[in-house]
């Protein structure tokens, strides 16, 4: 009897067993949290019958940790060199608005403004800008010239992906989304948005706060089908036509408070509800409550 052998087999079969149980529990704590058929169902019936329809897709909901975050030291004379190409500036500015300190540089109708404390991860522009031109007014060329804003705008500091884009025909006008993917997760406090007309680059934000440390507790998050019913209750989608919820998805956000303390800054778990027609809704995935706007800055305007 070759024994050697039998224990190979013997071994080859505990792991495959110990695979199977791992993955078995995996795929049942997977199931607790995503949406049953019955839920599902009832979901798209509500949303119907109050004017709004989706795209057959609700994350699932597995408990996640918050996360650290703090704000960056930009190298400011980097990027004023890279956005106005070397070009002499003028009229530095340092002011306060609403306790928030900042210091605005223009070049004719262009400003960049850097701003202090935890508020050091936003930077805004205006323009247009002459340096920043369309070669046509279409998405593919609004897309690369927004790409080439964005990396002359925060350089290296963190990498940013492509994650949305919106036309507004009334606006004319598209608005180009770029977000840090960390982990697997969206980081909607990290992004840099970007809107274009056919002048060129109208306005911009850039919103970076590197990760620092996890929290070692992850936390239940509410179910999506209760989060979108709050969402339903709390926002008015009447209107003459079905409103079409273009995408749901889980990430972390900054909330309201956050910037303004002088402790660590965390980032939780958010859903975020986009629109078809481009609107941004973002509900704490800890307490189920819709994220106000907690700032607009001085010179950034949608």
């Amino acid at each position: 009897m070759n024994w050697n052998r039998i224990l190979n087999t013997m071994i080859i079969i505990f792991l495959v067993l110990n695979i199977a149980i791992f993955a078995f529990g995996k795929l049942s704590i997977q199931n607790k949290y995503v949406l049953s058929d019955e839920r599902e169902s009832l979901l798209k019936e509500i949303l119907y019958e109050n004017g709004v329809t989706m795209y057959n897709f609700y994350p699932s909901y597995e408990p996640m940790s918050s996360l650290v975050v703090q704000a960056p030291e930009y190298d400011r004379d980097a990027i004023l060199n890279r956005v106005f190409d070397g070009q002499r500036l003028e009229n530095l500015r340092e002011m306060t608005e609403e306790r928030v300190i900042y210091e605005a540089y223009n070049l004719d109708d262009e400003v960049l403004v850097f701003y202090t404390g935890n508020y050091a991860g936003i930077i805004d522009y205006s323009g247009p800008s002459p340096l920043y031109q369309l070669k046509a007014f279409t998405e593919e060329e609004a897309i690369k010239l927004a790409s080439d804003f964005a990396d002359d705008l925060i350089g290296e500091l963190l990498p940013v992906t492509l994650s949305d884009v919106h036309y507004d025909e009334d606006t004319n006008r598209y608005e180009i989304l770029f977000n840090q993917i960390y982990d697997e997760s969206v980081m909607f406090c990290n992004y840099v948005r970007i809107v274009i007309g056919e002048e060129g680059i109208m306005t911009a934000r850039a919103s970076l706060y590197p990760v620092v440390s996890h929290s070692s507790e992850k936390k239940e998050l509410y179910p999506v089908d209760e989060v979108i019913y709050m969402w339903m209750d709390t926002i008015d989608v009447a209107s003459d036509e079905l409103a079409r919820i273009k995408q749901i998805e889980i990430g972390y956000d900054l909330g309201l408070d956050e910037l303004n303390k002088d402790a660590s800054i965390e980032v939780v778990p958010y859903y975020r509800i986009t629109m078809q027609d481009g609107s941004r809704y973002d509900i704490s995935a800890y307490t189920n409550q819709l994220q106000k706007e907690a700032f607009i800055g001085a010179f950034y305007r949608e």
